[in-house]
């Protein structure tokens, strides 16, 4: 069995952002964020407001990267996109609020 430390694998997670692909990098902040939220739903589920703030408030940085990132102008769609990411960052604040 191998053990890492905390310092190997914050390399590896470094590594591994900084030579993904930029579509590589979007499927991995998709995943950040489900992650993100569902960790959030269970903070809030057992009664812990901090914990549930921290990971709603990293969800909301999540979405915000992904909204400032958008190009508006690549496709027809992305308006949309960009409409369903400032209401993500709404409900959040919302969440994260009551």
């Amino acid at each position: 069995m191998t053990v890492t430390s905390p310092a190997m694998r914050e390399r590896y997670l470094a590594d591994s952002i900084a030579t993904a692909s930029p579509a590589r990098l979007l499927m991995m902040l998709y995943d950040r964020l489900v992650l993100d939220l569902k960790r959030g739903e269970e903070a809030l589920r057992g009664g812990d407001r901090m914990t549930a703030s921290q990971q709603l408030i990293h969800a909301q940085d999540i979405v915000l990267e992904l909204r400032a990132s958008l190009n508006v102008d690549a496709w027809d769609g992305a308006g949309r996109l960009a409409q369903i990411y400032t209401f993500l960052v709404t409900e959040l604040v919302g969440a994260n609020v009551s």
